[in-house]
């Protein structure tokens, strides 16, 4: 594919704790031909950032190498694997290496692998990819009562009675202060404390933020008389099991207003058996509704033909001509993920981006510098997760 045809897509949304000093020109820092970059990774089938781990083995304790992770345990780190077939060879060995396995599907499995693991599951006969567990972020809630004018229907009666509803989100702090307040006691929760690991405490529930609080509220608003299920999944495993949970439970609307990170071309299929998509196939499949927040990132993100010309073709891409930065500004503690892909083959990829994210005296901050080229899939792992401090 030529580099008049290749489309890339640039989604920046809030998920990554470090701040960026940006220069007072909105498109950031000029880039040229010496502008530094990272070079490629030493572990292939691991993602930027844990191969940066793996390159950090016995120069700091595994735990404080862990502790980069969005999702870590003591020393180990949660990560999504991609195998070539079944799962069970590498399930086999990270049990008998001092992994933890949480989910597991036919080619895919979630686990928490001990960072010295990391260069030993790179190189697994059977290890497709590695990339990080990044938790899915809440999207915006609205004045759901007031825009739908429920008040209207529910003095007609349609109050939502007997209407099972199941809210997935990122966390629920705060819920049991409203209870009998502005909101119903649930009639039953998952709450995961881990990756793979749920308990039926509404207190586990109330963690990270209040955003599902402010869904529920929304719900018990509008269909005052619809019985609650709640659930914070961590990752495309948790969030499979979660809707397994509430099919069989009978519920019947399920609202999720998370965004979780890129798996797929976006164009609503799903190539892999652990996407998030397939999570709602399921759902409808045993006769819940799915309700999803869509669109919050519209001005979070660029796509266009990849262009390299001004002043001359020096490897970055324009995002206006002759702009090659896109300036974020952060203060201090606001989270950012970045993430990118592009026009090519699924599974079978042609053309090798990286994504780099610099601050304004152009030193390197965050890279994903994977190679696509090989095979794999059109979007480098991307920023996500990283916690760096500028």
């Amino acid at each position: 594919m030529s580099k008049a045809r290749l489309l890339f897509t640039l989604l920046i949304v809030a998920l990554v704790s470090f701040a960026l000093p940006m220069s007072a020109e909105a498109d950031g820092p000029e880039l040229g031909p010496d502008t530094p970059v990272a070079p490629k990774p030493k572990f292939p089938r691991l993602d930027s950032q844990l191969n940066q781990m793996a390159d950090q083995i016995g120069e700091q304790s595994d735990s404080a190498i862990a502790q980069r992770a969005p999702l870590y345990q003591d020393n180990s780190v949660a990560v999504s694997i991609r195998t070539v077939g079944s799962a069970i060879s590498t399930a086999e060995f990270l049990e008998q290496s001092g992994g933890t396995v949480a989910h597991m599907g036919t080619d895919w499995l979630e686990a928490y692998v001990p960072v010295a693991l990391l260069p030993g599951l790179a190189q697994h006969a059977d290890v497709l990819w590695v990339q990080t567990i990044i938790p899915p972020q809440p999207t915006v809630v609205s004045q759901g009562a007031s825009l739908h004018r429920s008040d209207i229907w529910n003095a007609r009666e349609f109050t939502g009675d007997g209407v099972k509803v199941g809210i997935i989100d990122g966390g629920f702090e705060g819920f049991s202060a409203l209870i009998g307040v502005d909101l119903p006691s649930p009639v039953a929760v998952r709450c995961y404390t881990a990756v793979g690991v749920s308990t039926t405490n509404l207190a586990d529930c109330e963690v990270d933020t209040v955003h599902g609080t402010a869904v529920a509220e929304a719900v018990a608003d509008i269909a005052p008389g619809a019985s609650l299920y709640l659930a914070n999944p961590s990752s495309f495993g948790d969030l499979l099991e979660t809707a397994d949970w509430m099919v069989a439970e009978g519920v019947q609307v399920i609202n999720q207003s998370l965004a979780w990170i890129w798996d797929g071309p976006g164009d609503g299929t799903a190539l892999f058996s652990n996407s998030p998509l397939k999570a709602v196939d399921d759902a409808v499949s045993g006769g819940a509704f799915w309700a999803n927040s869509a669109g919050n990132e519209a001005k979070s993100s660029w796509s266009g033909a990849f262009t390299d010309t001004e002043p001359e073709p020096d490897g970055f891409l324009e995002f206006a001509t002759p702009d090659e930065t896109n300036g974020v500004f952060l203060f201090a503690g606001e989270k950012l993920t970045a993430q990118l892909r592009w026009d090519d083959s699924w599974g079978a990829a042609a053309i090798d981006l990286d994504l780099e994210l610099y601050n304004s005296a152009l030193a390197l901050v965050a890279v994903s510098v994977n190679d696509q080229s090989s095979g794999i899939f059109p979007y480098p792992e991307s920023t996500e997760g990283h916690r760096w401090t500028a």
